[in-house]
């Protein structure tokens, strides 16, 4: 099986790996002990583009953007399903689920399941509409699953004799995610950007400012974007709040303007938040 790695939750960087069944298996088994979660590696089970870009130590950099494709959906639960229900209602499709780090130390069944997908899935056509219409289809998950990059710890438990569950079905491939779907998500999500552009635009233009440096706001916003998309974990909240000063008093961007930048999905209410403090 090939995957992408990041060795740890704080790297910068991340490695294709390949493991064969019965090392997996084993893994599930037996899984690793690691004390501290930030320590445990974590993967994505996909491809890298062919050009990546570097970190500053020239390692492939763990952003959406250097993710080509994936073949297996990551989902996680902390306060939705039980492991129970969630086999019984899953009971028809292929998936391998194990708990998390903190399952039996924290309240309700934790735990992380991995579908394999019949083909390979665009990262690049991933969008809040695709996240709305997985999140439909998986009620209980943590929405932050749905983001075009989610690392998934692999298996592992805090100390020698802790709580651990692990299940395998054999049934029939999910296919509700497909890349057609994620495509036509992706289009409309593209479709209602423009439109609300449009409408900043005829509401400008009605003031009698639009025109005034209008090529150096969008190139501020496409800047803007490619900082939030590179954010490590650990950082996000600081950089968008830099990032949306920086647009205000820097750029003379107003708040309308800077409504349609993608943010992770676990991040939107921080930065509805960011956007009325800040304005």
């Amino acid at each position: 099986m090939n995957y992408l790695l990041k060795p740890y939750l704080y790297t910068t960087s991340m490695y294709s790996a390949t493991i064969s069944s019965a090392d997996w298996l084993n893994l599930l088994q037996h899984p690793a002990i690691i004390a501290d979660k930030s320590e445990a590696p974590l993967a994505i089970y996909g491809t890298m583009v062919r050009n990546v870009q570097l970190d500053e130590k020239r390692n492939p950099h763990c952003i959406a953007n250097n993710i080509d494709r994936i073949y297996a959906l990551q989902i996680d639960y902390d306060d939705g399903f039980t492991i129970d229900e969630f086999c019984q209602k899953y009971a028809e499709y292929r998936w391998t689920l194990y708990t998390s780090h903190s399952y039996g130390y924290k309240e309700n069944d934790r735990f992380r399941v991995i579908f394999p997908l019949p083909e390979p899935i665009q990262v690049s056509t991933f969008s809040p509409v695709l996240k709305s219409e997985l999140v439909r289809q998986f009620p209980g998950v943590d929405e932050s699953c749905f983001d075009s990059a989610h690392w998934q710890i692999l298996p592992c438990i805090r100390k020698a004799g802790a709580p651990y569950i692990f299940r395998q079905n054999s049934g029939r491939l999910y296919d509700h995610l497909t890349q057609s779907l994620a495509t036509d998500c992706y289009n409309k999500w593209q479709a209602s950007k423009a439109a609300r552009n449009n409408d900043v635009v005829a509401r400008k233009s009605s003031y009698g400012d639009f025109g005034l440096d209008e090529r150096r706001k969008d190139a501020a916003l496409q800047k803007a974007q490619e900082i939030i998309d590179n954010a490590v974990q650990g950082s996000r909240n600081r950089t968008l709040w830099s990032v949306l000063c920086w647009l205000k008093n820097t750029c003379e961007l107003d708040a309308d303007e800077c409504s349609n930048l993608d943010v992770p999905h676990d991040m939107i209410r921080e930065y509805e938040s960011m956007l009325s403090r800040i304005w």
